[in-house]
């Protein structure tokens, strides 16, 4: 009987810190290196974790079994913090370097892994161990750049595959100082059985991308083209192209595959795009009659798909949408620090 109450007990402990968890948005704030904790019940900010990397932090993202947070900064360093008790617990600084490069991490569906993508390769990295196993150079069969940027990187909700945006600089600077020459771009796909990079490519000015919840579709926003465009992911062909207009920096998906939410850098505004028909449905305007027009800086949705939340500065708020209505719904005051990157704790 007392082992029963005991494993009872536990049981209901363990609930419990999963519940308090799941209560939880986080928000990088860039320039005071700091996380702000938002209770997702509330909407108010209850907690800042101070990380002090002087102005480096480049993106957040959170373990799939909700315990840890894995912030990146532009050095290839990695702090973990437990979400728990809001702390900073490890920091991983093995691939440490001086290039000053975008860092974003996504984790494998177990939580086994993250990989990251910083300067010219994806660092592969055992989340139990908390080192790094591997590291994979990216590049592109007979092409020589002089430079590369990975713009985004995002990983199959099967876990077998992810897929980087990449940039490879191929121009020049002429004595007038105009840059000519034609860069190329592709979204390149690494095996995540071997972390090898596979044939398949896929071409085009993608800046960001996302990957539906069922693994069907990724979806690329080409900064060349008034569209986002719709790629099979069993082919990794286009299938369509939705126009929705220049100016989408960022899109994330419902989790029930239902819902695209197109976010416009300079025009306020989330495009809804219904992911059955590919067809936009609504418009979600972000102006205020009182306030400066804002400029969107990040986007994400909460998992039971009820909540969209996203940030805009000028000045820097937390607008909260509700999608059954895609009205908003709450506007959180955040740090005057050039608040960014957000993520919501799973249930």
């Amino acid at each position: 009987m007392k082992l029963k109450q005991s494993i009872l007990i536990l049981g209901l402990l363990f609930l419990s810190l999963n519940t308090l968890r799941a209560q939880n948005v986080y928000v990088m704030n860039k320039g005071a290196d700091s996380i702000s904790v938002i209770n997702i019940d509330t909407n108010m900010i209850t907690d800042t974790i101070t990380l002090g990397v002087a102005l480096s932090l480049d993106s957040l993202a959170i373990n799939p079994n909700g315990e840890s947070i894995y912030v990146s900064d532009a050095w290839g360093t990695i702090y973990i913090i437990n979400t728990t008790t809001n702390t900073l617990t490890d920091i991983i600084d093995d691939v440490y370097d001086l290039s000053l490069t975008p860092s974003q991490i996504v984790f494998t569906p177990n939580g086994e892994f993250a990989y990251m993508s910083h300067n010219k390769s994806v660092i592969v990295i055992d989340t139990k161990k908390r080192k790094v196993t591997d590291i994979i150079k990216i590049c592109l069969p007979n092409v020589k750049p002089w430079g590369m940027s990975i713009n985004d990187i995002i990983i199959k909700p099967d876990g077998k595959f992810v897929y980087i945006a990449v940039e490879y600089f191929m121009g020049r600077f002429n004595e007038d100082l105009n840059y000519v020459g034609d860069d190329i771009y592709a979204v390149q796909v690494i095996d995540t059985a071997t972390n090898t990079l596979t044939d398949a490519k896929i071409d085009g000015k993608n800046t960001a991308f996302t990957v539906n919840p069922t693994g069907e579709f990724v979806y690329l926003v080409d900064s060349t083209k008034p569209i986002i465009r719709v790629v099979n992911t069993d082919t990794n062909r286009e299938s369509d192209a939705i126009e929705i207009g220049y100016g989408v920096v960022d899109i994330v998906i419902s989790p029930d595959s239902k819902f695209v939410y197109a976010m416009h850098f300079s025009y306020d505004k989330i495009i809804v795009i219904n992911a059955i028909t590919n067809e936009v449905t609504d418009t979600i305007e972000l102006k205020s009659k009182t306030l400066p027009s804002p400029l969107v800086s990040g986007m994400t949705i909460n998992p039971n798909g009820k909540y969209l939340y996203v940030i805009v500065d000028s000045p820097n708020l937390l607008k909260v949408i509700d999608t059954a209505t895609n009205e908003v719904v709450d506007t959180i005051a955040l740090s005057r620090y050039w608040p960014c990157y957000i993520v919501v704790a799973p249930q």
